[in-house]
């Protein structure tokens, strides 16, 4: 629902892809990883969960 209210905010698509880490839906992880970079601002956060999700994927 946030995302929906704030769009442009890049550390709320960081905390949403967190989340669907967490729950273990990789793939929408990485896209809400992808927004927030896109966004401009995640301080490198969202670049190591990307790496971090591809090597779980590849297991």
């Amino acid at each position: 629902m946030a995302t929906n209210e704030f769009p442009t905010n890049a550390n709320l698509f960081d905390s949403l892809g967190e989340a669907y880490f967490t729950d273990k839906q990789y793939n929408l992880a990485l896209e809400s990883y992808k927004k927030a970079i896109s966004l401009g601002g995640t301080n490198g956060n969202a670049e190591k969960m990307i790496e971090k999700i591809e090597k779980e994927i590849r297991k």
